[in-house]
């Protein structure tokens, strides 16, 4: 099965501040990270299933997936035949709670 892959805007908000951050000390290496980022997103397409549950799924009343990219953790969500990336956080950030979800 083909999933549709949608990254939702404080992802998209996550992405763009992450690459600034990145960017500050090597803008090469911003491009590198954003590239290798954004083939993950959409291998998920293919197999998300393939992903363990991130440690926040318990706190929600839906399941959150995780994929790992070096120190960033890929959070998202599985909805019939949609993929719905929901934020890019660093791995050291403690982690997203409901009241906290944007």
């Amino acid at each position: 099965m083909k999933y549709r892959v949608i990254t939702e805007r404080p992802a998209e908000a996550d992405i763009a501040e992450i690459f600034h951050w990145i960017a500050r000390d090597s803008p090469v290496n911003a491009a590198r990270w954003q590239n290798a980022l954004e083939r993950l997103i959409d291998s998920l397409g293919a197999f998300p299933e393939r992903c363990a549950f991130a440690p926040e799924s318990e706190a929600f009343n839906y399941q959150i997936r995780q994929l790992l990219h070096g120190n960033y953790r890929i959070l998202f969500t599985i909805r019939e035949q949609a993929v719905y990336v929901l934020h890019v956080r660093h791995g050291a950030r403690q982690q997203l709670t409901p009241e906290g979800e944007t």
